[in-house]
């Protein structure tokens, strides 16, 4: 499978490198018509979709569990890394007050919100207008 993903990276990478401003505004043709999306338009609509099933499938793996929404005591330095351990620990940890992001677990998954806070004494993240921690 890692051969053909590097066989298809390679050739599009060529594909890629020869893309130029002017060239990203050019309309394709189908069927002798113009296409209504541009060239940068429709290489932006794939990039979206690819990151969409990026995160879809980490969903699967390493996602927020409900169980830490309801934990309000300090946790040990091994449980905190042991809770983040699908980043490489709690100290990798890198967000900020403000940065948006999406549930992947929970009842709540699929929702955007910003942090609002991060409490690194129990490695949890509050998300504001979800009032879950």
């Amino acid at each position: 499978m890692w051969t053909v993903w590097r066989t298809v990276t390679a050739a599009a990478d060529v594909y890629l490198d020869s893309l130029t401003p002017t060239l990203l505004e050019t309309h394709l043709r189908r069927d002798g018509a113009p296409v209504p999306e541009s060239v940068g338009t429709l290489l932006l609509r794939n990039i979206y979709h690819y990151w969409f099933h990026t995160g879809e499938a980490a969903a699967q793996y390493g996602a927020i569990s409900e169980v830490r929404y309801k934990n309000p005591t300090s946790l040990r330095n091994e449980q905190k890394e042991a809770r983040c351990a699908w980043l490489g620990g709690y100290k990798n940890l890198n967000l900020v007050p403000g940065d948006r992001v999406v549930l992947l677990h929970g009842p709540d998954k699929g929702k955007i919100g910003r942090v609002q806070n991060i409490n690194r004494e129990d490695a949890s993240v509050v998300i504001e207008g979800l009032n879950k921690v």
